[in-house]
């Protein structure tokens, strides 16, 4: 999939699927529906590590290769120590489901501006297109 739509297409469809799934798990306070939702996660995360991989080796030099890399896998533990730290305070001091939809316009932003800045962003930090 990845290989095939891109690595910006799959990632503006990871954070709109990730998207869907707090707002899933947010607005129906069931069992059924955190289900739902971890299971839409759990498809998000699928698809983020191969595009995230295959964006940043397309845009770095066989030098600064591992460095990227090892970066690029330590973004997902990083998320989660970060959503550990947040949620659970953010959660007391308003309710799961408040806590949990306020990251969607984060995640619509962060897909809007992979689409749109993506092309500029790029040029900008690819010395090797000048």
């Amino acid at each position: 999939c990845v290989q095939r739509k891109g690595p910006r297409q799959v990632l503006v469809l990871t954070f709109l699927i990730t998207a869907a799934s707090l707002m899933l798990t947010a607005a129906i306070p069931t069992l059924g529906a955190a289900c739902v939702g971890m299971a839409l996660g759990g498809v998000a995360l699928a698809f983020a590590q191969p595009a995230s991989r295959l964006a940043a080796v397309a845009h770095c030099d066989a030098d600064s290769r591992p460095w990227m890399m090892l970066m690029v896998q330590a973004g997902m533990p990083l998320a989660a120590i970060l959503a550990g730290a947040v949620l659970p305070p953010q959660a007391g001091h308003r309710s799961w489901a408040a806590s949990l939809s306020t990251w969607v316009p984060m995640l619509l932003a962060l897909a809007l501006s992979v689409n749109l800045v993506g092309d500029w962003l790029r040029d900008a930090l690819d010395p090797r297109l000048h």
